[in-house]
């Protein structure tokens, strides 16, 4: 190997290319545009799953060496053909129940987390000559690699909001542990979205990071929406998919912690108590996901209970060029989420010059001061009067588009991409000079890929 050194940086990045990713695919495809901003220019090496889809294909194109993450097995090359059959989704998933037949005992959390190293993994990568590698979303494959890193971490709502099945159910807290204790730990920067993501890393794990470790990179609304021509096609799609000429947008996946229910019988109060129809276009995808599933089939079930199933519009998973017209086309959009400390679809909406009401909660209401309106999540009649304020109220929804527009402009491209050039420098840096090793793997160790990973990060927003 030539001296390091005498050579730009290389840098791994293994993003999310799935649009069904949600946030984690928006966060990916921000990151991986800022860092070809990054001057001097490092050489980029893009570790994808499927390097011949045309998600990858894209970056390659715009600069990126594109590799396999993993090599190229009769079992991966099985994957990948099970991924065009049933979804990628749905692959991995069948894949870890039938690895988890096959190797019971790696279901059986150590109680202290230690590291199962994938040495067939760390190896393969070792190949290209990454000086580390950065993972915008929150891997196992990050520590069980041996090799230097960093990793963004989202949010920790395994620890502040554990009552959620998505975050605590059926092995996924030990999961999450599992991945954030060691993703900390090892990592030579934590990325984090906010100061308050910030505060919650080293309230739980500061025991294992340094402070000065832990920076915060706050989100951008995503490159690849087309701003400029969304809202001349929003006519064209609102036809396409049959929605209202009328309706707020509510951009997220079915998980129960997105506050789809309440947002029905909110609208279900708001149509008894003020003779008002509000109608709602909901987009996100569900095949792949039981729990999911089960959350739309109860919206539709409340929507007919409360007599209000002609104003809820699911649309399921939808592409970047009719997302970015369901914005435009929107009177707003809500996020009446219980999960943060920030989340995307706000930034988005602002973008598109479009008004939000979101959840009055620690880490949101910094994000939007005065620029949303903020209603309590718990609470029906406070999201009711929030809705209807949004629905009814063009003299707010300007004032609040007025307030979102220049919140956005405090926080541009160039404040982005200077401050992940920093955080690269620095872990550059430090990756040369020596970077962390994650500790030894439990006996019996494989290179399968570890049965903890956890499977729900698709957070900010999605």
């Amino acid at each position: 190997m030539s001296d390091i050194a005498d050579r730009p940086l290389r840098i791994g990045v293994v993003p999310v290319l799935d649009g069904s990713g949600g946030g984690i695919y928006q966060y990916s495809a921000t990151m991986l545009d800022g860092l070809l901003a990054i001057e001097p220019q490092p050489e980029l090496v893009l570790f994808a799953d499927r390097p011949s889809e045309p998600s990858a294909e894209m970056w390659r194109s715009r600069g990126y060496r594109v590799t396999p993450l993993w090599p190229q097995t009769v079992r991966r090359r099985l994957r990948y053909a099970l991924g065009r059959i049933l979804g990628p989704d749905r692959a991995g998933r069948l894949a870890s129940r039938v690895r988890r037949g096959l190797d019971r005992d790696r279901e059986r959390f150590d109680p202290e987390y230690r590291v199962r190293q994938n040495q067939t993994l760390g190896k393969w990568i070792a190949r290209s000559e990454v000086d580390f590698l950065v993972f915008p979303a929150p891997q196992t494959h990050a520590f069980e690699s041996g090799l230097p890193y960093v990793m963004a971490v989202h949010d920790l709502q395994h620890r502040l909001q554990p009552e959620f099945p998505e975050v605590s159910a059926d092995g996924e807290r030990d999961a999450r542990e599992y991945l954030f204790r060691n993703g900390v730990e090892h990592a030579l920067t934590v990325l984090v979205d906010s100061e308050v993501g910030r505060e919650d890393v080293l309230e739980y794990y500061g025991e294992l990071v340094s402070p000065e470790h832990v920076k915060v990179l706050p989100f951008l609304p995503p490159p690849y929406l087309d701003k400029v021509g969304a809202a001349k096609k929003a006519p064209e799609v609102r036809d396409r998919l049959g929605t209202p000429e009328r309706y707020l947008f509510f951009p997220a996946q079915f998980w129960p912690h997105k506050n789809h229910l309440r947002v029905v019988r909110a609208l279900a109060r708001i149509r008894a108590e003020r003779r008002v129809d509000v109608h709602v276009v909901m987009s996100g995808s569900t095949t792949a996901d039981p729990l999911r599933a089960s959350v739309l089939a109860k919206v539709r079930q409340t929507a007919d209970e409360e007599g209000v199933s002609d104003l809820i519009h699911v649309v399921g998973y939808v592409n970047d060029d009719v997302m970015a017209p369901l914005y435009a086309g929107s009177l707003g959009v809500l996020l009446p989420t219980f999960f943060g400390p920030t989340n995307i679809p706000i930034l988005e909406a602002w973008a598109f010059g479009v008004p939000v009401l979101t959840s009055d909660l620690r880490g949101i209401r910094e994000q939007c001061g005065d620029a949303a309106i903020l209603a309590d999540p718990t609470s029906v009649a406070a999201m009711a009067e929030g809705i209807h304020s949004l629905w009814s109220d063009e003299g707010r929804r300007r004032r609040l588009v007025s307030a979102g527009t220049k919140r956005l402009a405090q926080y541009g491209r160039g404040d982005y991409v200077a401050r992940l050039s920093a955080i690269i420098e620095d872990a550059g840096r430090r990756a040369r000079l020596g970077a962390p090793v994650p500790a030894a793997p439990l006996s019996g160790s494989s290179g399968v890929p570890a049965a903890g990973t956890s499977r729900r990060h698709d957070h900010p927003g999605s």
